[in-house]
């Protein structure tokens, strides 16, 4: 039990620390009509998630590679705060044509809350989306 609370530990400074110097790096400012040109260039093949268009369609934008690649982004109750995987149907398919889900949690147990996408700021959530891309 004591070396599960220093695991979760050192694993939410880890996190934190890195979501510090996310918001230090750069300072996401979106208009709408930058919004509309990100979604004609990043947003094909895309399912953005409600709330949260904006800063994936940010993230998106470090990773040219997956423009047409499927990924769908959904908010559910889950354990883990962000999860993301190819559909199991796709898992037989060529790499370049698989389809990919990022489960984006909306409660969590106690602990993980502090760092569930809604509670973190918009930059955060732009490194967050970045990682689970990546």
């Amino acid at each position: 039990m004591l070396i599960k609370t220093r695991f979760t530990t050192v694993t939410m400074l880890f996190f934190l620390t890195n979501l510090a110097y996310t918001q230090v790096v750069k300072d996401f400012t979106t208009t709408k009509t930058d919004i509309t040109e990100l979604k004609k260039e990043y947003g094909m093949n895309k399912e953005l998630p409600a709330g949260f268009e904006d800063q994936a369609l940010q993230a998106l934008t470090f990773f040219p590679e997956l423009k047409k690649v499927h990924i769908r982004f959904f908010l559910k109750k889950t354990k883990t705060p962000l999860a993301s995987r190819p559909t199991l149907l796709s898992m037989f398919r060529k790499p370049e044509n698989r389809h990919y889900v990022i489960t984006i949690s909306t409660r969590s147990k106690g602990i993980l809350d502090s760092i569930l996408l809604h509670n973190l700021s918009y930059n955060a959530r732009v490194g967050v989306l970045s990682h689970e891309l990546s």
